[in-house]
């Protein structure tokens, strides 16, 4: 460990699923085209309500919102967000790095290299993992790259 250096280290319940999986799961072994609506709506719900105790409460950018990074209990739909490597508070006067986010879910103003954003990226990336859910796991934003 660095001398000087803080870490921070969270321990969670156990969450055995990412929904990553369990849109891969409805996709090969349901083999339907998305994940139900109830649960999407299940899920979404609960993404949002994580997203607005983290943006309202605190300004707290998380920055890569993406179905690796949100955990199911599939026993009761309870999802986790995780993976807060990225999370950032948010100040307007404080630059902040644009290449952040998967590129699936980067927000238009990220995509445009803008060193001033705001936690409006988070709902970006949330509806993009909506999208996906309805879209039987086929990504809505896919490129090669930040032009495509």
């Amino acid at each position: 460990m660095d001398a000087g250096k803080q870490y921070l280290n969270l321990v969670t319940e156990f969450y055995p699923e990412t929904l990553s999986r369990v849109m891969n799961y409805y996709r090969v072994q349901k083999k339907k085209d998305s994940v139900p609506h109830l649960l999407v709506k299940i899920y979404m719900f609960q993404l949002l309500r994580s997203l607005m105790y983290l943006h309202g409460s605190h300004q707290v950018a998380h920055r890569d919102i993406k179905p690796h990074n949100l955990l199911i209990d599939p026993d009761t739909q309870r999802l986790c967000l995780c993976d807060m490597g990225s999370a950032k508070r948010i100040t307007q006067k404080e630059r902040s790095v644009a290449y952040i986010s998967t590129r699936y879910y980067r927000a238009p103003e990220l995509l445009l290299s803008s060193d001033h954003y705001g936690v409006e990226v988070d709902i970006w990336a949330a509806g993009c993992v909506m999208a996906e859910m309805l879209r039987a796991g086929r990504v809505l934003f896919e490129g090669k790259s930040n032009a495509d």
